[in-house]
């Protein structure tokens, strides 16, 4: 398969310092970026304009930001007319390795992931999870200067800059307890692990929140932790 990667920036970097071995079945072309300062070469590789992809045979074109990428999907298509089933994200490139490095395994398990793979795109919990099908609509705090949602009759916050999907011209978050369904090996509260009135909780990668949330009526105390910044003032917000 023959791929370009887009952008040259922080992801970009970090994500390609993880790959530490890309299989023969994988060719990576070259980089794109719309920044013509950084033209020219970077890891070996070279680093191109986006008219390249018009000019080249490749099958795909991996955007590894996460935060831009519907904005840079978006422009691919709209200004340089690449074929949206072209582009994909990390997590199909996560998708494509892991597909070569187990091909030959026996693990039943992994089998059966690599079964779902074939058929779907990479998600965070495969297919442990159903689609989430509950929509929450996203509001604006003036004071704040943050976007919400109501959750359980509580604001839960998340990062000015957050994308978040649209669905019928307003911007929605789906279902925002999926992770913690009875199937998810993400599920938190488990026979008899729950929390009871009086307890303490500690949610560590806390993000917006939403567990503390859910319990913070019941929690003598909660204690949140976050490494990423962005991150640092949602759920501090949700419950004040």
């Amino acid at each position: 398969m023959k791929i370009f990667i887009f952008g040259i920036g922080y992801m970009t970097n970090l994500i390609l310092d993880y790959i530490t071995e890309i299989p023969n079945s994988i060719e990576v072309l070259g980089f794109i970026d719309n920044n013509s300062e950084k033209w020219g070469g970077v890891r070996g590789k070279s680093v191109y304009s986006p008219r390249k992809l018009k000019e080249t045979d490749f099958d795909k074109l991996i955007i590894l930001s996460d935060i831009h990428y519907e904005t840079i999907k978006g422009d691919l298509i709209y200004w340089h007319h690449i074929e949206e089933d072209k582009i994909k994200d990390q997590r199909y490139l996560l998708k494509l390795l892991m597909l070569e490095k187990y091909k030959n395994t026996e693990d039943v398990e992994i089998q059966k992931i690599l079964q779902y793979w074939e058929k779907n795109e990479v998600s965070l919990f495969n297919q442990y999870v159903e689609n989430g099908k509950e929509k929450y609509i996203v509001q604006w705090d003036c004071i704040e200067n943050m976007p919400y949602i109501m959750y359980e009759d509580k604001r839960m916050y998340f990062p000015y800059d957050f994308w978040f999907q649209e669905y019928e011209g307003k911007k929605i978050i789906m279902d925002i307890w999926a992770e913690q369904q009875d199937t998810s090996p993400h599920r938190y509260i488990n026979g008899d692990i729950r929390v009871e009135q009086g307890d303490v909780i500690v949610d560590a990668g806390v993000q917006e929140g939403n567990f503390s949330l859910r319990y913070i009526e019941k929690a003598s105390k909660a204690y949140l932790f976050e490494c990423d910044k962005r991150w640092i003032k949602p759920p501090a917000a949700d419950i004040s």
